[in-house]
């Protein structure tokens, strides 16, 4: 489904991302882990468009990323919960969820929309509330379920346990884990190793702007190298 190869991104002269290859196959849960600045939202930002790359390509369904537009690669069937939530404040979970909604047709959007609720009662529960009066565990909620309100192929998720109480970050990894099941292919970004590979198919881990180790996320978990630096092993 995606195919990233020869990634090299800069900050000016920081040198973010500096030859990255990896793929994600069409139902799949691969996750990329690594340590804080390791490059990892850098990817995901470029292959959402938000970033543009010094060298390399990424190849969506046999078609390049490269120079589309963030809509665009939005319209084609990706779509990015960044890193924080980034909700908008001000509009309550109706608004915000029919922000995500922009590029489906009007008369689809009542159904993309059950189908959210179905998935997060609590959304439904809150439709009219301010956004930013949520606990942070529904605010990432929310930036996930107006993320599937685009209808994505895949859904590229940056670090959605961050922040979050423990009861939380379980609710989120086991959404997560029925997203896929029900069809949605999903590149996961996280620092939370442990849970990322328990539930991953495959994983990448990143170190200063390469992947270092690569692998089902079985492997990893029982690799010693990642166990030290990761898990605590």
């Amino acid at each position: 489904m995606l195919e990233v190869k020869g990634l090299k991104v800069n900050y000016g002269a920081i040198k973010a991302v500096r030859g990255v290859d990896f793929d994600v196959q069409d139902g799949e849960i691969v996750t990329l882990i690594g340590a804080n600045g390791a490059g990892k939202s850098t990817i995901v930002k470029t292959i959402s468009g938000l970033l543009r790359p010094v060298e390399g390509t990424i190849t969506y369904e046999n078609r390049s990323l490269t120079h589309l537009s963030a809509s665009h690669i939005v319209g084609a069937g990706i779509a990015q919960v960044p890193e924080g939530r980034h909700i908008f404040a001000g509009l309550t979970v109706m608004e915000n969820l029919k922000m995500g909604a922009y590029l489906v047709p009007r008369n689809e959007q009542a159904d993309t929309l059950a189908d959210v609720f179905d998935r997060f009662p609590v959304l439904k529960e809150r439709s009219s509330q301010d956004a930013a009066t949520l606990s942070g565990g529904e605010q990432q909620m929310l930036a996930m379920g107006r993320a599937l309100m685009t209808r994505p192929k895949l859904l590229q998720l940056d670090e959605p346990s961050m922040g979050l109480a423990p009861i939380y970050i379980q609710k989120i990894f086991d959404i997560i884990k029925t997203i896929n099941s029900q069809g949605t292919t999903v590149l996961l970004i996280e620092q939370n190793a442990l849970q990322a590979l328990e539930i991953a198919n495959r994983g990448y881990v990143v170190a200063n702007g390469v992947i270092k180790l690569a692998g089902t996320g079985k492997d990893l978990l029982a690799n010693p190298e990642v166990q030290k630096a990761y898990l605590g092993g």
